[in-house]
């Protein structure tokens, strides 16, 4: 018994990594018991950030909307701010020229409780995120009125306060009806309200 003492007295390293692994385990436990989630697991939902998109182009908050493979939300021209999601993409804002880091993942739920995904930078090249996720958080969200969903409704009043072009709003309101790659987002999109 005295020998077993001395290699644990003597070298501590198997007592740290029983430790480490005991306090891992109760983090684990506390988790799964607790129902504790963590920023960065909770990734925007497509959903609700296109209904973020039409509800901020209603406001004017987004200035354009981009039809391409990112669907591209432009907050200001200089420095260029904008936030970018689609399908496989998670929704980020980005500023640009910026060498040190261009993008920040947001995490969270619109409307009201989007945040900044834990670890991400807070600042980029001297533009607060944290200024524009404010922004993001007091945007209204329209109820659906005579539209099937308020994904849609939000797009069809940005058309009609000429906000986008009829072409714009069709590319979204396609989105918030049918995602673009069924496989992946159907689960996410199948209710799209």
């Amino acid at each position: 018994m005295s020998g077993i003492n001395h290699l644990f007295n003597k070298t501590g390293t198997i007592t740290r990594n029983i430790a480490r692994a005991l306090t891992m385990l109760s983090i684990v436990l506390f988790v799964m018991t607790t129902g504790v989630q963590f920023a960065s697991a909770a990734k925007v939902p497509v959903c609700e950030a296109l209904r973020f998109y039409g509800n901020a182009a209603y406001e004017g908050l987004c200035k354009n909307l981009s039809t391409g493979t990112n669907w591209v939300c432009e907050l200001a021209s200089s420095p260029d701010v904008h936030t970018t999601f689609n399908n496989d993409t998670r929704l980020h804002l980005t500023v640009r020229p910026c060498p040190t880091g261009e993008r920040s993942d947001l995490a969270g739920n619109w409307p009201r409780n989007l945040k900044i995904e834990t670890g991400q930078p807070t600042t980029l090249c001297n533009v607060s995120v944290q200024n524009y996720v404010n922004r993001f958080n007091v945007v209204n969200e329209m109820p659906a009125g005579a539209e099937p969903t308020r994904c849609r409704a939000a797009f069809v009043a940005a058309r009609e306060r000429g906000r986008i072009s009829g072409e714009v709003a069709k590319f979204y309101l396609n989105l918030c009806g049918s995602p673009v790659n069924p496989e992946k987002a159907k689960d996410e999109l199948k209710d799209c309200k």
